[in-house]
């Protein structure tokens, strides 16, 4: 009789590690979960305000090349510069498919900027094809980061 005090001591023992260090698994594997949830979010914000500033400067860039009459050198080059900044830091945190169409607009704008529109197309009409694309595929990189 005393063996089978001495199991049933024994087997408690082993059912309560084992349960111990499945309810060890099972938090870790939950604390990696929001670990990597608040990993995402974060991510996710980041990403979002880089897009909504490169936003902001291109308007900058199409107001200032929409009137050039109106600003002199010295402006333009700030927003100039202020643009760029904006797209090298959304650049190196873009995916590849935003990266043709960031780039795109870019280049767009920046023609624009210094040379004008051609054929006294008003600027919102010249670049409006290259921004579509990079709002289009923007606002799914948005999306997508929401959904995962």
């Amino acid at each position: 009789m005393a063996w089978l005090a001495v199991l049933g001591t024994l087997l408690g023992t082993i059912i309560g590690a084992i349960a111990t260090l499945l309810a060890q698994q099972i938090s870790a594997r939950a604390a990696d979960k929001r670990e990597r949830l608040q990993q995402r979010a974060a991510f996710r914000a980041e990403y979002k305000n880089q897009i909504e500033a490169f936003i902001e400067a291109t308007q900058e860039v199409e107001r200032v090349a929409g009137d050039p009459d109106q600003f002199e050198y010295s402006e333009k080059t700030k927003v100039h510069t202020r643009f760029w900044i904006q797209h090298k830091r959304l650049a190196l945190i873009c995916s590849d498919e935003l990266a043709r169409p960031l780039d795109e607009l870019a280049d767009t704008l920046n023609r624009v900027l210094w040379g004008g529109a051609p054929d006294g197309i008003p600027v919102w009409k010249y670049i409006a094809s290259a921004s579509w694309k990079f709002r289009k595929v923007a606002r799914d990189e948005i999306r997508w980061t929401e959904q995962t």
